[in-house]
This record gives structure tokens, sequence and C-alpha cells, in this order.
């Protein structure tokens, strides 16, 4: 799924809107990557997961950017 979703995000890179657009798909997928044992011991189903990070996007959001700035800091990813 992320690689599905990240190529044509890297192809729109080049242009400022494509920037902005990947940092906010890649939050969005971060987001769910590292909710996926909690969601997986309850059992939720791939369109629950997305339900419950859509309901929740501010939260996912701002958990997705900050794991996408810690990986900028040398030696922490």
């Amino acid at each position: 799924m992320q690689l599905v979703v990240l190529v044509p995000c890297l192809l729109l890179s080049f242009c400022q809107l494509g920037l902005l657009l990947a940092a906010l798909v890649a939050a969005f997928l971060g987001s769910l990557l590292w909710f996926e044992i909690p969601f997986a011991r309850r059992g939720y189903s791939i369109e629950q997961r997305i339900r419950i990070v859509r309901h929740n996007w501010a939260r996912a959001l701002g958990f997705g950017l900050a794991l996408q700035l810690g990986l900028f800091i040398p030696f922490f990813n």
C-alpha cells in the first residue's frame, strides 16, 4: 500500500505542492504503521483502521509528522 501511494507522491514532489502532499501522505501512512499492533490486537480490519485514523485525523497527523521529523535526526532512525 505504501509503495503504491508514495511513488506518485515522489513524482509530484518535484513541485512544491507535491512535496507538501507527499509529507502529509507519509504522515498518514506512518501513523497507520505505528498503530498496527494495537489495531491488530483488537482485530480491526484495514477499513476500520483507516476509518479510525481518519476520524482522529489531527492526532494521527501530529503523530505522523513528528515521526517524519524524527527521521531527520541522525541515529534516531
